[in-house]
């Protein structure tokens, strides 16, 4: 039997839980944290000379884009829970434009 992992753990706890109507938020923003996760781990165990190019920046834009989204989605699917019920979440979190796009 395969241990499941940290996102696969959060992903059944979210679609058990809330039972959304349509899953593809929250796969899509299982699917963001793997890839995250997937990029985190080829340079954490290797060495490379340093390189510089361009395209790494829209790349990690890209990327951040997509982690923060799939962090905004789990923010809203816990803001509906019931114990959140009286929650005030301040409105820079609510409207989350904290990076102009």
């Amino acid at each position: 039997m395969r241990t499941k992992g940290t996102i696969d753990l959060l992903a059944e706890w979210l679609t058990t839980v809330f039972r959304p109507l349509d899953r593809k938020p929250i796969d899509d923003a299982s699917a963001a944290f793997r890839e995250v996760r997937r990029l985190r781990n080829k340079p954490a165990h290797s060495l490379h000379r340093d390189e510089f190019d361009l395209s790494y920046f829209e790349q990690q834009r890209e990327l951040m884009l997509r982690a923060y989204w799939a962090v905004k989605v789990i923010r809203l699917v816990l803001s509906v829970h019931p114990d959140a019920r009286g929650t005030e979440i301040p409105p820079w979190i609510r409207e989350g434009e904290i990076y102009p796009l």
